[in-house]
């Protein structure tokens, strides 16, 4: 077999972390953030073409030097070697990276969160949670690893906030089911990760409450007015604030649940 058969049989591309290509073999050894951002770049965009404008300014920060197309060209090169030729094609003034079907980490978080939340949706909330909780495990880090600053601020967001969603949906069930105690740790843990998401500090004020911890909810709520304060310069948002009196005024917030059905 020679090193381009070899590479070509790619099975997997991660962008939830670092960048990786991983084959038969097991990882594929890519280069420095030049060429980790061009995969994923194409990757972002699977199976669609990216026009090489789009793909140097992300190189280089908006500021191309003076041969930048040749530099572009060389980490294109370079990653057809390591992943076989035809996977990379070039169209026009452009690159196109062609990926089946399962190949492509974000492409599975998405189709399989939306399929968990039709499930909690339908009140199949035990199905629902043990999908959402087997799909969050393909997140291995900040997103995007190892790319130029440039693809990380344009891109990172987007995929950081399907994450939150996911979690915020995966608490709201739940807690629906119960199992407030079980969840108050990791929703703890998460309300740490992402300091002003609102809802997850709502969830955890709840799963405390209901856990017999008031004081500790209350306290949850402290800490985020005096971090929007101090950071944002802002107050929590009216509905962090109407959890807030809730608990205050009769022990702790119900919320909007959804319900789980027989069977």
């Amino acid at each position: 077999m020679t090193l381009d058969d070899r590479a070509s049989a790619v099975l997997r591309y991660r962008l939830l972390g670092p960048v990786t290509a991983v084959g038969v073999d097991g990882p594929v050894r890519l280069g420095g953030p030049k060429q980790r951002t061009v995969l994923a770049a194409l990757l972002l965009s699977a199976n669609r073409f990216v026009p090489e404008e789009r793909l140097t300014a992300l190189l280089w920060e908006g500021r191309p030097p003076a041969g930048a197309s040749g530099g572009l060209h060389l980490r294109v090169q370079e990653l057809r070697k390591l992943l076989g030729r035809e996977v990379i094609v070039r169209r026009g003034p452009g690159y196109l990276i062609e990926v089946g079907p399962g190949e492509l980490d974000t492409e599975r978080f998405a189709e399989v969160a939306v399929a968990a939340r039709r499930l909690i949706g339908d009140g199949e909330l035990r199905r629902g949670v043990a999908l959402l909780r087997s799909v969050l495990e393909l997140w291995q880090g900040p997103p995007l690893g190892g790319v130029t600053s440039a693809l990380a601020r344009r891109s990172g967001p987007l995929l950081v906030g399907q994450r939150l969603v996911a979690l915020e949906t995966l608490f709201d069930a739940e807690l629906a089911l119960g199992r407030h105690a079980d969840v108050a740790g990791e929703l703890r843990h998460f309300a740490e990760e992402y300091p002003f998401g609102e809802r997850l500090r709502e969830q955890l004020m709840l799963a405390l409450q209901r856990s017999g911890r008031t004081p500790e909810a209350l306290a949850v709520y402290a800490a985020a007015r005096e971090r929007f304060a101090a950071e944002l310069g802002v107050a929590p948002g009216d509905r962090l604030q109407a959890a807030h009196l809730r608990l205050l005024r009769d022990g702790g917030p119900e919320g909007d649940l959804p319900g789980e059905s027989a069977g």
